[in-house]
């Protein structure tokens, strides 16, 4: 009886195992194939981040949209190895978009914001990555949100109801979210703050 248990016990272990390393495999293999075109929309969803951060007009195409970003993106080194930044276009249309991230209420929340020529306005917001909660801090992602920053100056004082008027140092919390709601004003302070009062010194623009 004993012996008909042990052989019982193995079989279920090595047919779990065998199962286990057949799917594991199919993944790989699944994961292998696709990794290319991963990589490419990863890139993809950062070059359009950035130009919409800059208030850019984007093309649909993403061949276009890739082209476009070649042509009027230049990736540079924040001062004493900070990490980057990226200056889009040139002149006096140009802007600048700085990466900004911080602690959310379930995990990091990462964005970039993008600032006019003078380093003064703020000519976008958008949001990378997050894992906060749907239907509540998850709306951070929703456009109103995001939106609401153009134009504005920062750094931000207060948050103020979803519906209120809001001026050039507050902005609209989402309802229900409020510890979601300063998280994004921390990292956006945090941003203004030290990259962009960095860049500005460096380069004397808003001086």
């Amino acid at each position: 009886m004993k012996k008909e248990m042990v052989k019982k016990s193995l079989y279920t272990v090595f047919f779990t195992l065998a199962v286990t390393a057949v799917f594991m495999s199919a993944l790989s293999l699944a994961y292998a194939g696709t990794k290319e075109r991963i990589l490419l929309n990863e890139g993809l969803f950062l070059m359009r981040g950035v130009m919409d951060a800059a208030d850019m007009e984007v093309p649909d195409d993403p061949v276009k949209a890739a082209a476009l970003y070649e042509k009027s993106v230049v990736e540079k080194k924040l001062p004493a190895g900070k990490g980057h930044y990226y200056v889009v276009g040139e002149g006096p249309a140009k802007a600048y978009v700085f990466d900004a991230s911080g602690a959310g209420l379930w995990g990091r929340i990462t964005a970039l914001i993008g600032f006019d020529a003078e380093l003064r306005k703020i000519t976008g917001f958008e949001i990378l990555d997050q894992n906060e909660t749907p239907g509540l801090g998850g709306r951070i992602s929703e456009d109103w949100f995001r939106h609401q920053f153009r134009g504005k100056t920062g750094p931000f004082a207060k948050l103020v109801s979803e519906k209120e008027d809001s001026g050039p140092i507050s902005f609209s919390a989402v309802t229900g979210a409020t510890a979601t709601s300063n998280a994004v004003k921390e990292l956006l302070n945090d941003a203004i703050r030290s990259d962009v009062d960095a860049v500005r010194a460096l380069t004397g623009e808003g001086l």
